[in-house]
């Protein structure tokens, strides 16, 4: 089960560390909040060794349908694709992953 997720520089995520993390969870939020955001980290951070995961997240966007389609620097915090993009996850295990 997930104990935390952390965050950087990814969407529109500056920075975020959530952690007591429950055995059941709600998102709730304003529109453009960064609800989606935060479930396709927790997405890419579940098998982070499948490249296909990142078209599915664009699939989800819906971007093959927009201009930006071929634009990966939607995926960068406020699109500055020169600094890198952090995920982090505490499992109860003690098991970390890190992309």
């Amino acid at each position: 089960m997930i104990k935390g997720i952390q965050i950087e520089r990814f969407r529109g995520f500056q920075s975020l560390n959530i952690s007591d993390f429950g055995q059941f969870n709600v998102i709730v939020g304003e529109n453009n909040s960064g609800k989606s955001s935060l479930l396709e980290a927790l997405l890419l951070m579940g098998n982070p060794n499948n490249p296909s995961l990142c078209m599915l997240v664009d699939g989800l966007r819906d971007w093959k349908q927009t201009k930006d389609s071929n634009d990966a620097t939607l995926l960068f915090y406020k699109r500055q694709f020169e600094i890198p993009i952090t995920l982090s996850v505490d499992f109860d295990t003690m098991e970390n992953r890190k992309i």
